[in-house]
């Protein structure tokens, strides 16, 4: 029996309806700290048909011939003008704690470095303990705090090294 593979790969004009499911078969607690838009398939798809810049991952399960969703990761803001992307990772709640936005992370930060982006951000909610630990693990530090709703904005620098 073969074992389950593990896909990161762009996201495409069919994505937004399966991801924007994943996101509404989320408990509420579950998706307490992830709010960087509404989840319904229209929102995710003007986003996604607007990027031009801004680059979109899905994460896919692939199990006995079938494809699982996993979650997806984003690097946006570089379509407003921002010099450096903004990291966003929604993890599906049946694979957290897997190592799943860990390994996004080493792909955002390879991205940044084919991009020749130099610094990769990324806003958590202050009460996001398991996010804070994760993300300063790998390098990031704390930057400011965002006025609009205070989450914390951390940086990771050097990328392009």
């Amino acid at each position: 029996m073969a074992s389950p593979r593990l896909v990161i790969r762009p996201f495409t004009a069919a994505d937004p309806a399966p991801v924007a499911e994943l996101l509404a078969r989320s408990t509420d607690e579950y998706t307490r700290y992830f709010r960087p838009f509404e989840f319904e398939a229209g929102v995710l798809e003007a986003l996604f048909t607007k990027s031009r810049r801004d680059q979109w991952f899905v994460i896919e399960v692939h199990e006995h011939g079938a494809v699982a969703p996993a979650g997806f990761y984003m690097l946006r803001g570089l379509d407003e003008g921002f010099s450096d992307p903004m990291y966003g990772v929604f993890v599906a709640e049946q694979f957290a704690g897997r190592g799943l936005a860990r390994l996004t992370l080493a792909h955002a930060e390879a991205q940044c470095r084919l991009n020749g982006w130099q610094r990769l951000r990324l806003k958590v909610d202050p009460h996001n303990e398991r996010a804070h630990r994760i993300y300063q693990s790998v390098g990031f530090e704390f930057e400011q705090v965002d006025p609009k709703n205070e989450d914390q904005v951390f940086l990771r620098r050097d990328l392009a090294k």
